[in-house]
């Protein structure tokens, strides 16, 4: 036995390795078990390559891939100075358009605008010294046309008249028609962000028709720059950093490809470098050397040039140049920069509107004192900004209410201006706000793009279920809320208590004398926030959004009575909702029709902030359900409880849930509802300026408080992807009964004389105005209908309860319409159409509703039959053969139905068959015929009219 096993050993000539010592047992064991199949074999071999840890050459290659891309956008943020992974507010260079913004936002600021005689124009006192390709600068805010250019002594000036084919002879002369001119920059936008130019080519032949675009697109900023080709078989670029008391360095960025690189690839890879391509060029960092020595005084000239023309400093400058083949440095771009003092806004006019705004006055001691007073000229300051504006430019009025609402709108946001405390306009009285100011046109500019924004987050407040109104759109109506605004408590006891400090005596102090900070205040009480001496600083809080979408009610048993008025209510945060169940929008549910739904799709937000994440599940611990009650006329008859207890994880965002409602009289497994919860946070925010109130360790703000922050995406995905039940048609059975007042006390105003009734089978669609998805006509929408007045009751029931009530009424009897053969004209008739859908999309839902009518119908002709039947023993045996045939002929018409007090004549056959030729000429015969009717139609005969007894 033993030198059998060792036969099946394999043998190997060559020494056993450190893998084959490990499996040795395994092919030991492997030989004792000879009757083992191949596939067992393979899977245990896999399984001891997985222990032993082979090395894969596939994941290995995936892992270095995975650290070279990590480390590619690592160099990329130092770089490209930008990094999209960090919130904008925790970068270190930030840029609003209050300020400056880099890129292609930065070339206007290079040169000021063209303004007195030319020998003024030409002066280069105070102009900035670089070397700038000629820039065109075009569709920049409401500025021209602008053309910065270089002169040979290396200042940089504007011109603003020109036109095409200046720009096609000045970049096109003396180049062949391939040759690269100029090149095209654009703003890059990326998640809303600007990051960057938008860089394209040009070459000569091209240059004719970007030019004639450029003075027609006025949408979209654009640059159109001269090509600056690279010293060097490569292209390249120095990205020089110029520090305020620091030492500068710089970036070397050059392309792999060269320029005379015969591969396919495309030339905008060889001429332009693009830095997010992995591998595409080498990076460099440089200290020193003549990179940074050559490039450096540029920067500084720039930094200088602000401080004289805007009085701003600067703490970093970041640009890009390129060295050209006669050893120039020419400047491209701005990438970035730092500002050493925040001054929000900062006024650039001085530059860009230079002449129109801004007036040089002479200070020469020798100057004739007559043009010294030609020189002056009238100034008032705007009332918003309080800058200084020559009188005739201000043009634009506000009240002072406009002005209070846009400073309380941008103190909401968070902006902090300086202009934005007033301390003359604390005290102030109501009259007052409705006075008309001056201000400039930027200001005015300004209010109307908030007066828009603050209409738009009004609409968005109320579709997120924010009870607003017109009346709270603006809390700001009079001169005690602005009182509040500015941080003075509006106490309604306040003069009681100071009454009380001042006398004394046996007065008593009023009842709930302290601050009111209730959640419906409308006014923003700048420091009442609850005393904590645990932690001193509330100023700034978690902000939370807790999100409740209540879908449908589902089940809902088509035997109640859905006449009656149906709720759902809950209560969240001290906040009750209650929204109706609208009947009159009930789908059918299920195949056997035996249930409805009403798709709801209400949705309300609620706003709460904490001060950690413990505070918040230690609120969801001790408020573990959120319930909600199903109300019958105000009176509750069911509820059912949604678990919060999952939203303590934070992985947790967004839950679905099927709840039952439980009651005493509810039927067991109906009335359902389908609910969504959301709750996520939001960034920390400044609160000093929010009313808020403790509530079970969070803190509430007013309940009209909402935020035009966007909703979660994957909340809005989840919106987005429900069923439309809007698209799907509905069916609603209603009954409409007019009887004596015995019978039915509401209808105590028809006489006994003049008592009638009728039964009304009524389908409905959610597009009853529609011209292409609707069953019914416009004119009316009942299908079957039996009066002849007009009901001024209108109730909705259910199917069997119509039945009911028609087996159980007998008096009615059924015969043909004699009145008139005219079916178009009928007196007291209403005839029933069937209009055939033009995009039906849910056929399931149409044949629910025509076997829901053919059903019933026929039941009710049945039973009255039968009642028929016996009532009429006396007619002669003529009538009754009359009758017979009248059936056999109308077997395949619609019905006409029509109700008469006094009339009880016999069956005419003659009077029958003119209807009968009237009904296949008109157009009703022509829809059923087209529609397509089924069996039940055409078993109804047409020999019944309706008459009451």
């Amino acid at each position: 036995m033993k030198s059998i096993n060792q036969s099946r050993r394999p043998v190997s000539a060559k020494p056993t390795t450190k893998h084959e010592k490990n499996s040795k047992h395994f092919l030991e064991l492997e030989s004792v078990s000879p009757l083992k199949t191949q596939k067992n074999q393979q899977n245990e071999y896999e399984i001891v390559n997985k222990l032993l840890g082979q090395y894969d050459p596939l994941e290995a290659r995936k892992e270095k891939y995975k650290i070279q891309l990590k480390k590619h956008k690592q160099l990329l943020a130092k770089v490209s100075f930008f990094d999209p992974d960090i919130p904008p507010h925790e970068r270190k260079y930030q840029y609003s358009y209050e300020k400056l913004m880099p890129y292609v936002f930065f070339f206007k600021y290079l040169a000021k605008k063209p303004n007195g005689p030319e020998d003024k124009q030409k002066n280069t006192a105070n102009r900035l010294k670089i070397w700038l390709p000629d820039t065109l600068v075009f569709n920049d805010g409401d500025l021209p046309a602008m053309w910065f250019y270089t002169s040979q002594s290396g200042f940089v000036f504007r011109a603003d008249s020109f036109n095409k084919r200046n720009i096609v002879q000045k970049f096109g002369e003396n180049c062949s028609p391939d040759e690269l001119v100029c090149v095209l920059k654009k703003p890059c936008y990326r998640n809303q962000e600007l990051v960057g130019n938008d860089v394209n080519i040009v070459s000569k032949s091209e240059l004719d028709t970007v030019s004639s675009n450029l003075f027609q697109d006025k949408n979209q900023l654009t640059v159109l720059q001269r090509f600056v080709k690279s010293n060097g078989p490569k292209a390249f670029i120095c990205r020089t950093v110029w520090r305020k008391d620091k030492n500068p360095y710089a970036w070397i960025v050059t392309n792999k490809l060269d320029y005379k690189d015969k591969s396919d690839v495309p030339e905008i890879k060889k001429y332009v470098i693009n830095m997010h391509i992995m591998n595409s060029c080498t990076i460099v960092e440089s200290q020193k050397g003549k990179f940074v020595e050559e490039t450096v005084p540029q920067l500084d000239n720039i930094g200088r040039y602000f401080h004289i023309h805007l009085g701003i400093t600067f703490k970093e400058i970041i640009g890009d140049f390129i060295k050209d083949e006669s050893g120039l440095w020419w400047l491209i771009n701005i990438r970035g920069f730092l500002l050493d003092k925040y001054e929000i806004p900062i006024n650039v006019k001085p530059i860009t509107e230079y002449g129109e705004h801004t007036t040089e006055i002479k200070r020469s001691p020798f100057a004739d004192i007559a043009k010294q007073k030609e020189t002056y000229q009238r100034v008032q300051p705007c009332k918003y900004c309080e800058e200084i504006f020559p009188t005739h430019e201000l043009t634009n009025k506000l009240t002072l209410k406009m002005i209070l609402q846009t400073d309380k709108h941008l103190q909401n946001r968070g902006k902090q201006y300086e202009w934005l405390n007033r301390t003359d306009l604390k005290h102030i009285d109501t009259p007052m706000l409705y006075q008309e100011h001056k201000v400039c046109s930027s200001c005015f500019k300004l209010y109307l793009e908030i007066d828009k924004l603050i209409t738009a987050e009004f609409n968005f407040a109320k579709i997120i279920g924010i009870p607003v109104t017109e009346d709270t759109k603006i809390n700001l109506t009079s001169a005690t809320q602005l009182n509040g605004f500015y941080g003075t408590f509006n106490n309604p006891n306040q003069s009681k208590v100071n009454n009380y400090i001042d006398n004394p005596g046996d007065k008593q102090m009023p009842q709930n004398w302290e601050f009111n900070i209730e959640p419906e205040t409308e006014i923003i009480v700048k420091n009442n926030f609850p005393s904590n001496e645990s932690d001193n600083d509330l100023s700034k809080l978690c902000k939370y959004r807790f999100m409740v979408l209540i879908n449908s009610v589902r089940d809902i048993p088509i035997q109640k009575e859905i006449e009656r008025n149906y709720y759902l209510e809950y209560s969240f945060l001290d906040i009750k909702e209650k929204y109706k169940i609208e009947m009159h929008q009930a789908v059918q549910s299920g195949e056997d029709y035996s249930n409805f739904y009403v798709p709801l799709n209400r949705m309300r937000i609620f706003y709460f902030f904490v001060t950690n994440r413990k505070s918040l599940n230690q609120f969801i611990n001790q408020n573990q359900f959120l319930q909600i009650n199903l109300l019958c006329e105000n009176k509750i008859i069911g509820s059912t409880q949604l678990e919060l207890s999952e939203f303590t994880s934070d992985q947790v965002i967004r839950n679905e849930y099927f709840k039952v409602f439980n009651g005493k009289d509810l039927p067991l497994l109906k009335w359902g509802v389908t609910v969504t919860l959301g709750l996520i946070a939001s960034q920390e925010v400044d609160v000093k300026r929010i009313g808020l109130r403790e509530f079970q360790g969070i803190y509430l703000p007013n309940s009209l408080y909402y935020t035009c922050e966007p909703l979660p995406q994957e909340w809005i995905q989840y919106i987005i992807s429900k069923p439309d039940w809007e698209k799907q048609p509905s069916v609603i059975l209603s009954k409409s009964i007019l009887v004596s007042n015995k019978e039915n006390p509401n209808c105590s105003y028809l006489s006994k004389t003049n008592r009638s009734g009728f039964y009304d089978i009524k389908a409905e669609s959610p597009y009853k105005n529609s011209k292409d998805n609707s069953y019914f006509s416009n004119k009316q929408n009942r299908l079957f209908s039996a009066s002849p007045r007009k009901s001024k009751q209108n109730d909705e029931i259910n199917i069997s309860e119509l039945l009911d009530q028609s087996n159980n009424n007998n008096n009615f009897s059924y015969s043909t319409p004699l009145q008139n053969n005219n079916t178009n004209s009928l007196p007291y008739g209403k005839k029933i159409k069937i209009i055939q859908q033009n995009n039906i999309k849910n056929k399931r839902n149409m044949r629910f509703s025509q076997n829901i009518f053919n059903q019933s119908l026929a039941d009710i002709l049945n039973e009255e039959e039968e009642n028929l039947k016996k009532k009429s023993q006396n007619f002669s045996k003529q009538n009754e053969q009359k009758k017979a045939k009248s059936q056999h002929q109308n077997n395949s018409l619609n019905i006409f139905y029509n109700i008469n007090q006094n009339e009880k004549s016999p069956i005419n056959s003659k009077n029958q068959q003119n209807i009968l030729n009237n009904l296949l000429q008109s157009e009703i015969f022509s829809y059923s015929k087209d529609y397509g009717l089924t069996d039940s139609y055409k078993k109804l005969p047409i020999k019944k009219m309706i008459y009451w007894k």
